[in-house]
């Protein structure tokens, strides 16, 4: 993600497209700026045509901030929440040796297999990433999501 996108020039936005077109690069990228930066984007040829979606988000109204908060307390009554732990980072770490994860990926699907006392059968596996979907087939889980 590249926040501030607005402000970058010519050789930056180049740069980008260098390392997200790069055969060994597997990411997406997401510009996100203040007043300009779709003006910005579109000025560029090499963006322009990449260009997949213009989202703008206005600011929420405090009764829409309460809303969200209170649907958001309401949600965290259902989920089951894994802490950061030596098992996790134990569990993370055997992963990314087996499995061809990121890092980020491994300690997603450590939790998975923490919350699921570590029966990936007890558990299905929601994800829409390729890789990590995988892995979680490998491991066990039932894997819902299209990965296609």
């Amino acid at each position: 993600m590249c926040d501030e996108a607005q402000w970058l020039n010519r050789e930056c936005f180049e740069y980008l497209r260098y390392l997200h077109d790069h055969e060994t690069s597997r990411f997406a990228l997401l510009f996100v700026g203040g007043a300009g930066c779709y003006e910005v984007l579109r000025r560029e040829p090499m963006l322009d045509s990449r260009l997949y979606a213009h989202l703008r988000f206005e600011t929420l109204t405090a009764d829409e901030v309460a809303a969200s908060l209170t649907a958001a307390r309401a949600l965290a009554l259902t989920w089951n929440e894994v802490a950061p732990s030596d098992s996790l980072r134990r569990s993370a770490e055997r992963l990314l040796r087996v499995h061809a994860l990121r890092a980020a990926d491994s300690l997603q699907l450590a939790a998975a297999l923490i919350a699921a006392n570590h029966d990936p059968h007890s558990l299905d596996f929601v994800c829409l990433d390729t890789r990590l979907a995988a892995a979680a087939q490998r491991e066990g889980f039932a894997v819902l999501g299209s990965v296609a």
